[in-house]
């Protein structure tokens, strides 16, 4: 045997051999104790980690520099609301059923108050509307990029002095209508702002939430106010508050309850009043191939 430092380290080294053979000693056991199991998200942790991606996109997005706290927000707001307009079908699908049909009915305690029927060239811009609401049947034949229009109410032509402010009805209701239907794939539009809200509560849950204001060409009141409180799990709607222009006082809150396939659109078409007696539903909707002349100018 080696004497001097060599001869010992020698020595060390045959004595841990023969242990790890023997069984005496599991270096990697030891060494490299086995790690704990993954955790899986709480279901009200999910929520708040799906905002703080958000937050860290809107931050990424910016670049090394710090963005200021308005510009951070308004990514996060910009981010959300494509997350939103995706998971509904994307605005490309949204271009694509040139013609649509639905009836927007409104129920009281079950009793049916509204039911207005619509038809819709959305690349001409020609729309029908008829309405029997109020034992006051009405049919208005106009254009939303001409403005200009013919109507029929109580069976007898609308005189030419009247006919401004029908027409004027007739493109507001169009217009309100079919935003229950499409509101939430136009959060991206160039005549509206999306806002950044925080967290809120409604219907027991906590939701990432949007500021919705329209702005003047959208076809709604600049002064309405829509909040859209969005489910991260599917990133689609829960529901919206909104407050209208003149009543900034009232409030109101629908859950959205029920959903439509239309192609490649997932359309909201149930939207039940928080605390509330109301319901709106949008039905007979379809996307016809095409629809006759005869309905956009024939009574």
């Amino acid at each position: 045997m080696e004497n001097g430092p060599r001869g010992v380290v020698d020595g060390r080294l045959r004595t841990f051999n023969r242990a790890c053979q023997s069984g005496k000693m599991n270096v990697f056991r030891q060494s490299f104790p086995a790690p704990d199991p993954p955790r899986r998200l709480s279901r009200r942790a999910r929520p708040r980690l799906a905002v703080a991606l958000l937050a860290l996109a809107a931050a990424l997005a910016t670049g090394c520099a710090r963005p200021t706290p308005e510009r951070a927000a308004r990514l996060q707001a910009e981010q959300l609301a494509d997350r939103v307009v995706k998971a509904m079908g994307g605005r490309r699908a949204l271009t694509h059923p040139r013609f649509l049909h639905f009836d927007f009915v409104i129920r009281e305690k079950g009793k049916e108050i509204v039911r207005r029927s619509h038809w819709w060239d959305r690349q001409t811009g020609r729309c029908r509307l008829e309405s029997n609401s109020g034992g006051r049947p009405y049919v208005v034949l106009f254009n939303i990029q001409t403005h200009e229009g013919r109507a029929l109410e109580m069976f007898t032509p609308v005189s030419p002095d009247r006919l401004p402010a029908m027409l004027q009805q007739a493109e507001a209701l169009q217009a309100g209508d079919s935003f229950w239907l499409l509101g939430s794939l136009r959060l991206r539009d160039p005549n509206a702002r999306v806002t950044w809200e925080g967290e809120n509560p409604v219907a027991d849950r906590i939701c990432p939430t949007l500021g919705f204001q329209p702005l003047p060409g959208f076809g709604l009141d600049p002064g309405d106010r829509i909040s859209f409180y969005i489910q991260p799990d599917t990133w689609r709607p829960l529901g919206w508050t909104f407050t209208l222009s003149g009543q900034p006082d009232v409030a109101q809150t629908y859950l959205w309850q029920s959903w439509q396939k239309l192609g490649d659109l997932e359309l909201p078409v149930e939207f039940v009043q928080y605390n509330g007696p109301r319901t709106v539903t949008i039905e007979n909707l379809y996307a016809p191939g095409t629809i006759e002349n005869q309905v956009f100018f024939r009574f």
